[in-house]
């Protein structure tokens, strides 16, 4: 398990149709590639949330046409599509006493490598945990939060 401190970029948009397209055709337009990417929905509003490398390109292009963007500290976990894997990491986190915001994850095809997502309320105490928990310690938090 590899994990590491990331910045992802949340931009609050309409829970109708078209609304994803005009944000991946804005990232997509202007060479922004989105390494990780989720869409929560609500009544009204839904969220589109993304990590990229190129993190102030994106908040650059977002802004400029007029949208507003959240940037929050997340941890990025690498692990292997082994059974088990995401509770060992929720339970020593419960234990640990983080609520766990949200999650979101993916995998290519079975016995590849997984990237989870996780929004915790206490980053720096949450990559501690999984330190204990893990060969590999996080890495650094290299992104800043401006």
């Amino acid at each position: 398990m590899y994990q590491n401190i990331e910045q992802q970029l949340s931009v609050e948009i309409a829970n109708a149709p078209g609304e994803i397209a005009r944000i991946s055709d804005l990232l997509s337009s202007n060479s922004v590639n989105a390494n990780a990417m989720s869409v929560a929905d609500g009544v009204y509003r839904g969220y589109f949330r993304f990590l990229t490398d190129q993190v102030e390109e994106a908040k650059s292009v977002l802004i400029s046409n007029g949208l507003e963007v959240e940037c929050e500290r997340v941890i990025s976990v690498k692990l292997d599509d082994q059974k088990g894997q995401v509770a060992k990491i929720t339970s020593a986190l419960a234990r640990a006493n983080i609520n766990i915001d949200y999650f979101y994850a993916s995998v290519d095809r079975s016995d590849s490598a997984t990237r989870l997502i996780m929004k915790v309320e206490n980053v720096v105490l949450a990559t501690s945990v999984l330190d204990e928990i893990s060969d590999v310690p996080v890495g650094p938090p290299e992104l800043s939060l401006a």
